[in-house]
């Protein structure tokens, strides 16, 4: 799929959204022609996803991030701080459970000595799914804290 889009956002944000957009791609891809090209794309795909979810995470938890405190201003700050603290939760768990799909897909590939059981890799396209849909939900807890915070700092409702 090869659409143009107009930029919106931080080019962070659009790589994150492209990455996981070509790991769902691979995953849905079929694996009738060969087992061992799916897993290999797969493969790649997750390696990308990997690295761009690495740098959303510098991007949001570094000490001059968007969840840094001094980005997260106004009278609801404890309650911005804890859904910040939260966020920064997902983000390690996430990560954990991105690198965990990449070694098991890994192990389901090198476990056979032809090509990769089918039942496995489907069991892997539906947990890679189903990471996805969670990246996607954190997005969307992110951007609404985001647009809390500015609300909060400039005082919407007064």
């Amino acid at each position: 799929m090869n659409v143009r889009t107009k930029k919106t956002g931080s080019p962070c944000v659009e790589r994150l959204s492209q990455k996981v957009e070509r790991l769902e791609e691979c995953l849905l891809a079929p694996m009738a022609v060969g087992t061992r090209n799916w897993v290999q794309r797969v493969g790649w795909a997750f390696d990308e996803m990997i690295d761009a979810w690495n740098l959303h995470r510098t991007n949001f938890d570094s000490d001059d991030g968007q969840l840094s405190a001094e980005k997260l201003k106004g009278t609801m700050l404890p309650a911005l701080d804890r859904r910040a603290e939260n966020l920064q939760r997902e983000h390690q768990r996430l990560r954990s459970s991105l690198e965990g799909m990449r070694a098991r897909l890994d192990e389901v590939a090198c476990s056979s000595s032809r090509s990769p059981k089918v039942l496995d890799l489907l069991r892997i396209r539906r947990r890679g799914r189903h990471l996805l849909d969670e990246i996607r939900k954190h997005k969307e807890k992110e951007t609404i804290l985001l647009m809390d915070n500015v609300s909060v700092d400039i005082g919407v409702g007064d």
